[in-house]
């Protein structure tokens, strides 16, 4: 069996002192001076509607529901088909678009067309040229055509 013993505890002057008194440098958060903390919810400024109305209806219903068929009948044809749209389709242009002429420093998008050394490429990346990126030393970025 082991026994424990408390070394520089102080001890109780008397039996009184060693009752569960409150340590008095500890804080006393029952304290009856003590103010009490301010709510932080808004209070309400209505209750809010959640039960039955307090009384029934005053008027009745303007109508009644019934369990009768309709009595208009529904439409015998079917809608009129809407028209096509008047304006002519567009015709595909006669020439090819045209290229222009590689230079570094370049935008271009991806289907442009250029020229490089008198031979046409297309744009397969968009991207911005820089020297050394001429169509013939980047076959990923141009196609011959």
């Amino acid at each position: 069996m082991q026994t424990w013993i408390m070394l520089n505890a102080p001890e109780p002057a008397s039996p009184e002192l060693a009752s569960t008194e409150p340590n008095s440098t500890a804080p006393n958060s029952t304290a009856p001076n003590s103010p009490e903390p301010a709510s932080t919810e808004p209070t309400p400024t209505e209750p809010p509607a959640t039960g039955p109305p307090a009384s029934e209806p005053t008027s009745p219903p303007a109508t009644t529901p019934t369990s009768e068929a309709p009595t208009s009948e529904p439409p015998s044809s079917p809608p009129a088909p809407t028209t096509p749209p008047t304006t002519p389709p567009t015709t595909p242009p006669t020439s090819a678009p045209a290229a222009t002429k590689w230079a570094p420093y370049t935008d271009y998008v991806a289907g442009q067309l250029v020229t490089y050394q008198g031979v046409r490429y297309q744009v397969l990346e968009t991207h911005t040229s820089l020297p050394g990126w001429e169509p013939t030393a980047l076959p990923a970025l141009f196609k011959k055509i």
